[in-house]
């Protein structure tokens, strides 16, 4: 097993170098994940960044891999009256108004 993610390892490091925008970025591990998953942990996330936003050197080593894009969590509001946070149905769509996420961002310190 631990031959197979040595090879992987070396077939996507290969796709890296292949490419001078990729040749930087650093593999530090591979780890496994449910089914046939398997998370790159790259020594930074620049260099995670940067191998997001240049596909190529996977599906070059892997033309069947995929990149997930970032996890997202839901948010849940408990005591909020919807008029304060939401505007005014926008194209059918209910939006936040344009401070929201920053009043939330500095009331809640993130």
């Amino acid at each position: 097993m631990k031959n197979k993610y040595n090879a992987i390892r070396d077939g996507l490091r290969a796709g890296l170098d292949a490419s001078k925008v990729t040749e930087k970025p650093t593999i530090k591990s591979l780890r496994p994940g449910p089914g046939d998953r398997i998370d790159l942990v790259f020594a930074d996330k620049d260099e995670a960044k940067k191998a997001k936003q240049h596909t190529h050197w996977l599906t070059s080593s892997l033309p069947s891999a995929r990149i997930k894009d970032e996890q997202w969590y839901p948010v849940k509001f408990d005591s909020v009256v919807k008029q304060c946070v939401l505007n005014k149905n926008v194209n059918g769509r209910m939006t936040f108004q344009e401070d929201f996420a920053k009043d939330f961002k500095a009331d809640n310190g993130s």
